[in-house]
């Protein structure tokens, strides 16, 4: 299966899964191109912040705030990578990272509109990647909510703050 090296948007492709499994392959993240004023905001926002830090004495927290904004930066410039995403009869696997069933405590489908494609949202039990997104392909979305409805309980559910969050900055 070949894939497009298109980054403007997740394009969820259809993948041959083995009986039983559901399979797809997505973007890793929704990706926003940011313009060169995008950087100067966050970095006219960041040494404001790092300058009010020192001047109140907190030289810890200036450099927190330094080596968020180089992170941020560098995340901004990554592209996401395709991952493959399948669902078997003993869990999800995304990529490389393995969930079972038990380890799932609720899924939900969003519609997503007609440019966006749907998202399964998962909340899971893993200290360190509590809420997962990820693009679906609008053909897989009514059988793999059957499929995920058979181990997994539906519940629709907010995102955390901190995925609106970042949304709405475009990481």
């Amino acid at each position: 299966l070949e894939l497009k090296q298109e980054t403007s948007g997740p394009n969820p492709q259809k993948e041959k899964g083995d009986g039983g499994v559901i399979a797809w392959r997505t973007l890793e993240y929704l990706y926003a191109e940011k313009s060169r004023d995008w950087f100067w905001a966050v970095g006219i926002v960041a040494a404001a912040l790092g300058a009010a830090s020192l001047i109140l004495g907190n030289a810890l927290f200036a450099g927190l705030i330094l080596i968020s904004t180089i992170a941020i930066f560098l995340h901004a410039i990554r592209k996401p990578a395709h991952i493959r995403c399948e669902a078997g009869k003993r869990g999800l696997m995304i990529e490389k990272t393995f969930y079972a069933w038990k380890d799932i405590e609720a899924f939900w489908i969003s519609d997503g509109g007609e440019e966006v494609a749907p998202l399964l949202h998962l909340k899971t039990k893993k200290q360190f990647s509590l809420y997962l997104s990820l693009p679906l392909r609008r053909e897989d979305k009514e059988k793999l909510r059957g499929f995920l409805g058979r181990h997994v309980a539906e519940e629709r559910f907010n995102e955390p703050l901190s995925h609106r969050l970042a949304e709405a900055l475009g990481l």
